[in-house]
């Protein structure tokens, strides 16, 4: 097991046992002991396989992509704002070690993306598994739609941002696809990788491998918060108590597919900003042809 794999398994062990015996000292940094733990266990994977880490490019790219993590993250806060959909509880009274704490913890959102995309369509093969579905098949038309008509498909994002601004109790599942809809498309007119381009030329692969990767980053993502101290909880219209899975209803899991389809669209649309060596970078993604 590779050095950092190590290091990241005794952070496991030190957030699970922080979750067992809440010591004053730990219990407010139990998430983002374990989710730093996973991030370097997966790292491991990734170098054991000769797989491209996102935590092991220059210390620029590393840090953009921590920085991006933070700020995508960030959106969603604000729309929260608005929407009111989950709060945090329990978090450190001072200002400083909350602000840290939220940093650290939104920092690890967009690498653990990354590496669960990595390790999926490494791991299972997704294309060949695409290209046998008959229900693909017969919905390659319906998925080329958005290269065809990408102003038609942006549109929809753009609606999808702002109804649940205005409509929040009613639309707020649209904000976690919408700024795959509005920023996909552009990606794919400015010749940047996107699903787009990807869906276009008939090849499903990549987006079930997204659809599958953030799925299983959700699921953790929910347990570890259900067994932290300082956690989020949720206040989802029309989801009752009885069908929650840890703390997220049942039905809220179906979003982590189109948000790490939005995440994927954000990241290629502030790529500029990360350089042609980025931690998403196309030489990485020939496993999902």
């Amino acid at each position: 097991m590779p050095g950092a794999a190590r290091v990241g398994a005794a952070l496991i062990i030190l957030g699970a046992g922080s979750a067992a015996f809440h010591p004053p000292v730990l219990r407010e940094w139990i998430y983002p002991l374990c989710w730093w733990g996973y991030l370097l266990v997966a790292d491991g994977a990734l170098l054991s396989r000769g797989i491209a880490s996102p935590l092991r490019g220059s210390r620029r790219e590393v840090l953009i992509t921590l920085l991006l993590s933070v700020a995508f993250w960030g959106i969603f806060e604000l729309y929260n704002l608005r929407l009111g959909n989950w709060t945090y509880r329990y978090v450190p009274e001072s200002l400083g070690l909350r602000g840290l704490g939220y940093v650290v913890s939104f920092a690890t959102v967009l690498p653990a993306l990354i590496m669960a995309d990595r390790l999926v369509g490494r791991l299972l093969p997704v294309a060949r598994w695409a290209a046998r579905l008959q229900a693909l098949r017969w919905l390659s038309g319906l998925l080329q739609l958005p290269g065809r008509y990408p102003r038609a498909v942006m549109t929809v994002g753009g609606g999808c941002l702002l109804a649940p601004l205005v409509w929040p109790q009613t639309f707020y599942p649209l904000v976690w696809m919408g700024f795959a809809f509005l920023l996909d498309p552009w990606n794919y007119r400015a010749g940047r990788p996107s699903l787009t381009a990807e869906l276009a030329a008939g090849r499903p692969g990549h987006l079930i491998t997204l659809v599958v990767g953030g799925t299983a980053c959700g699921l953790l993502w929910e347990v570890s918060n259900y067994w932290a101290y300082t956690k989020w909880t949720y206040a989802i219209p029309l989801m009752p108590e009885w069908s929650k899975l840890f703390e997220m209803p049942l039905p809220g899991y179906l979003g982590y597919g189109p948000f790490t389809a939005a995440v994927y669209a954000m990241y290629h649309f502030t790529r500029p900003l990360v350089g042609a060596g980025g931690a998403w970078a196309p030489e990485s993604e020939g496993t999902w042809a």
